[in-house]
């Protein structure tokens, strides 16, 4: 006897499959009963069929002229097969329960936050050290060849953080892809601002420093 997802998921949290089967229908009722939960719909739905002999079924039933019908009422149901799977859907993580989610989305922004930090501590921060600050020091920009090398390195090094955010994203477990899109803008925002927070310090010191100031105000930083 085989088990499916439902079978595990419930056999997990030690319940009946009828008080399984009783939470999700006290969970889905309110989007069908009169009430600001109710579902709003197009008129169109995809139907995902358990096996394949089914769908031929429904197929060569209406195939040959007959027309259906839901349980719940008269109206006759058109029916097309569909060239593609809805593109916002992952299928493969449905089975995914949201406390496994969300210690899979906590283990990938640690490993992401251990990678910008790699990436601080033997790129930038070496660059801003070496390079940026020695000329800073002087009241010059550092210019020629080394800059370019670096602004290559750092580049790449930019590049290589917004790829891994999209593929700790699509790792984590979201259903649809509106949850795995607003992970990787958040994420990519707040890389973004750890890469450059270094550059902003420095620059923000030799400011005032050479301005004789021991403060920034807006002004003077968009300034900068």
């Amino acid at each position: 006897e085989t088990m499916d997802i439902d079978d595990t998921q419930v056999a997990g949290e030690g319940k009946t499959l009828d008080q399984f089967d009783c939470e999700l229908r006290e969970r889905v009722s309110p989007y069908f009963m009169d009430g600001d939960k109710k579902l709003k719909g197009t008129g169109q739905a995809y139907v995902v069929f358990k096996y394949q002999t089914d769908k031929d079924i429904i197929e060569d039933v209406y195939g040959r002229g007959k027309r259906l019908k839901h349980p719940d009422g008269g109206e006759e149901l058109s029916f097309s097969i569909s060239p593609v799977e809805p593109p916002n859907v992952q299928w493969w993580y449905f089975g995914l329960s949201e406390p496994d989610r969300r210690k899979r989305m906590f283990k990938f922004a640690g490993k992401l936050a251990l990678l910008v930090l790699f990436i601080q501590g033997c790129v930038t921060m070496p660059y801003n050290y070496f390079v940026v600050w020695p000329y800073s020091s002087t009241g010059t920009v550092a210019s020629g060849v080394k800059v370019t090398i670096a602004g290559i390195i750092l580049g790449n090094t930019n590049w290589i953080c917004f790829l891994s955010n999209y593929l700790t994203a699509e790792q984590i477990g979201y259903r649809t892809k509106d949850w795995l899109y607003i992970f990787v803008l958040i994420s990519n925002t707040v890389v973004v601002y750890v890469l450059t927070g270094c550059n902003t310090i420095l620059t923000s010191a030799h400011f005032v420093r050479h301005s004789h100031r021991s403060y920034i105000g807006p002004k003077e930083y968009f300034e900068m």
